[in-house]
């Protein structure tokens, strides 16, 4: 029965996995694209029909690009009386280090072990070098993702963000949906309280 148990156990967490919410795809290899860093922030505007818990947020970075990053979720702010629509408030934050230093290594690179939860609404995923933080780097990221975000926003070196046109920047967010979440907590306690009572018996 203890053995009956635990599989029905691990059967109930296998069966809520994430899943990518957001996925550009590669934002290609060739030489358009942009930097993040200290002097200029990088973001792209995504939508949730539903709340979920967010696992891992990531960007497209090309060669050389090294140091320090910081990964943010802003909301969304629209200009009044515009159809601009820019990164808000900052809601979650992560540094997180990129160090692909080879002339030919592109990959995905980002925050990981995250647990950010978020409702349905628009939202932006930012990628900035902040000025400030030790070993703070760079992340060149070329453009041409294939599916792209369905705006994106640059801040250069000046307080305000502003619209970006035409580099389709690579981003993608894994993330749990929330009622898949609380099932699975649930699921967990009840086999606890089980195995509880198991070893009461």
């Amino acid at each position: 029965m203890r053995n009956y148990l635990i599989a029905v156990c691990l059967l109930f967490a296998g069966s809520v996995q994430a899943e990518y919410i957001v996925n550009t795809g590669s934002g290609g290899t060739s030489s358009t694209g942009l930097v993040a860093d200290a002097n200029q922030f990088l973001a792209g505007q995504f939508t949730l029909t539903d709340p979920y818990i967010i696992s891992s947020v990531e960007g497209w970075f090309g060669p050389h690009s090294e140091g320090k990053l910081t990964a943010i979720i802003y909301d969304n702010k629209e200009l009044e009386g515009t159809s601009v629509e820019l990164p808000g408030n900052e809601l979650f934050s992560q540094q997180f280090l990129i160090d692909s230093p080879s002339t030919d290594d592109y990959a995905w690179d980002g925050a990981y072990g995250l647990s950010w939860e978020l409702d349905p609404g628009t939202y932006w995923l930012a990628f900035e070098g902040q000025p400030g933080v030790e070993n703070w780097g760079w992340g060149w990221m070329p453009g041409e993702a294939p599916n792209p975000m369905s705006r994106y926003a640059v801040k250069p070196n000046w307080p305000t963000w502003e619209p970006l046109y035409g580099d389709y920047l690579g981003m993608r967010i894994n993330a749990v949906p929330i009622p898949a979440a609380f099932w699975l907590f649930g699921s967990g306690l009840v086999c606890l309280i089980g195995f509880a009572r198991r070893k009461k018996a």
